[in-house]
């Protein structure tokens, strides 16, 4: 960690009270708290030998252990890492699934396409056959009235050959009483 490094103070700071370093009492009152680090000493601990940094927290009153700090720009930037790989990810899986809502459109497309085609053969297919159900139907009734004119010229004939036959039998009649 260097000068000017955001840091939090961790919270477990009684967990992590070394006798040979040693943290006053009055430093757990900072716990969780985020301060800068203003300045860096060499020769901290009993041996001299760790580093130790005065923050801006408690206006360089204590000197804290790199073991008691954690670097928050360190952690921003892993989470950021972490949140962007994510993020990355997520985005991957939403560009797969427009790649295949875009092939699904465009299949729907083509089936659209085949329907409208297959629609017009149907069409032209009803158009030809209502056509030839007209034409028949034509035929059907020019047929039945030509079948309707010569059932009334049979008609005609049957009754004159009555009317023929009554005359006949008339004049049979008449010559028998002659």
């Amino acid at each position: 960690m260097k000068v000017g490094d955001t840091v939090r103070i961790k919270t477990n700071l009684k967990e992590l009270d070394d006798e040979e370093i040693g943290i006053a009492p009055e430093m757990f009152a900072y716990e969780g708290a985020i301060a800068h680090i203003v300045n860096v000493t060499e020769g901290f601990g009993i041996d001299n030998v760790n580093l130790g940094y005065l923050l801006d927290i408690d206006n360089e009153d204590w000197v804290w252990s790199e073991n008691w700090l954690e670097n928050i720009d360190d952690t921003l930037t892993g989470y950021i890492d972490t949140l962007a790989s994510y993020l990355k990810d997520k985005i991957e899986n939403v560009n797969i699934l427009v790649d295949s809502l875009r092939n699904e459109i465009e299949n729907i497309g083509k089936e659209k396409d085949e329907l409208r085609k297959e629609n017009k053969e149907l069409k032209e297919r009803l158009v030809w056959r209502v056509n030839y159900c007209q034409e028949l139907e034509h035929d059907l009734y020019e047929n039945m009235e030509e079948h309707t004119e010569a059932n009334k010229f049979k008609k005609s004939i049957n009754k004159i050959e009555e009317i023929l036959k009554d005359l006949k039998e008339e004049m049979y009649n008449e010559n028998d009483n002659l």
